[in-house]
């Protein structure tokens, strides 16, 4: 992990940054968070920072930086700043935001804004996803439990798990620590398990899936495992 912080670094930012390049920027904030220790999310978040400069109209890829960004903004307590960072990018007409981006986005406000006790706001946000960005249920649920709607949350993960067809992101989701590659902010870990700790949602969880083996580790972005799934429900890749 430290060839890519090393190899990310040394990457200069220029107006004719390569998409590779921010990728490498990208993987190596990902890989300061995993290392840990001191200073980690700070330096992350300036690493990412700095591609700021980038235009995002320009390079798409940039947004998945300052998704990453509003959030660890939140982890460490520096609400206004992602609340700010969010609002701006979702205000921005320029920006070809797939419904994901915006799901994101809109995740990260709901957190920022119960934080700084705008509540009106956060609950109205966090409404607005549930009518307009179900098939984003993992930003929905996260949004739901940042504004105190822990039940609806539950719902809802019930309803998709209940779903074969809509449960691959969350049988990974509620999976237990270490078995995934997961370098999001403990806040948003924490609420996967804590959904995996009620029974409801278990016995909703086993219909489909299985929980993996205590030593099973998957690198990042290899496909999902059959032996997570029920012999009913198939490997997705």
């Amino acid at each position: 992990m430290q060839d890519a912080v090393d190899l990310g670094n040394s990457v200069k930012i220029t107006s004719h940054i390569s998409d590779d390049s921010i990728k490498a920027i990208i993987a190596a904030a990902d890989a300061r968070l995993a290392l840990g220790g001191s200073g980690a999310v700070s330096e992350s978040i300036a690493r990412l920072q700095s591609l700021n400069r980038i235009d995002p109209s320009r390079h798409q890829i940039v947004l998945s930086a300052d998704i990453r960004k509003s959030e660890w903004l939140n982890q460490s307590g520096r609400y206004y700043e992602s609340r700010s960072l969010s609002e701006k990018m979702l205000s921005n007409l320029g920006l070809s935001l797939t419904p994901s981006d915006i799901a994101s986005f809109q995740q990260s406000a709901v957190c920022s804004m119960m934080k700084l006790g705008q509540r009106k706001q956060a609950n109205q946000m966090a409404q607005e996803m549930m009518q307009s960005h179900l098939d984003d249920k993992q930003a929905v649920i996260e949004a739901l439990f940042c504004a105190g709607k822990s039940q609806e949350a539950i719902n809802l993960a019930i309803h998709t798990l209940d779903n074969p067809s809509q449960a691959d992101t969350l049988l990974k989701l509620l999976q237990p620590d270490g078995r995934f590659p997961d370098v999001r902010p403990q806040y948003y870990r924490s609420v996967w398990s804590k959904l995996s700790a009620i029974p409801a949602v278990e016995r909703a969880f086993l219909k489909n899936g299985r929980v993996l083996p205590e030593k099973f580790q998957l690198r990042k972005n290899a496909p999902l495992p059959s032996l997570m799934y029920n012999s009913s429900l198939a490997a997705v890749s």
